[in-house]
């Protein structure tokens, strides 16, 4: 089997605003869980390899409820995305990287609680 990552972050704006490089963060989020990810076997008895999240700049927040898009066989990836309201995101890049990490992780939450997966693994690996 190839080396996939289990966790893809990507972004779009849905409104104008200012937040700016959320590249890095996002990429640091990810190389900080899968690791993790892949050590617990999170995805192993899924029917998917890889969670495509995606975060929608807009005037809502879905963090607690993300939206899932069509299950993707050929690239065998789940797309999940969820919404941050712009007007609520902290200017400090420290601050919104805590954000995005607290979101993700609510959202890896739910993805769990809906396919079976491990978050509790995932939970006691960050500690």
């Amino acid at each position: 089997m190839e080396n996939k990552r289990i966790l893809l972050i990507g972004a779009v704006d849905l409104v104008k605003n200012d937040i700016e490089a959320t590249g890095p963060m996002m990429l640091a989020i990810c190389n900080k869980l899968e690791p993790i990810l892949q050590d617990i076997g999170f995805v192993d008895n899924a029917k998917f390899n890889t969670i495509h999240l995606i975060h929608r700049y807009g005037t809502q927040d879905t963090c607690s409820n993300p939206e899932y898009g069509r299950f993707n066989k050929r690239y065998s990836e789940l797309p999940v995305s969820i919404e941050f309201d712009v007007n609520n995101l902290p200017p400090d890049p420290t601050l919104l990287e805590k954000v995005f990490f607290d979101a993700t992780l609510k959202a890896l939450e739910h993805i769990s609680q809906k396919h079976d997966l491990p978050f509790d693994k995932l939970i006691t690996n960050l500690k």
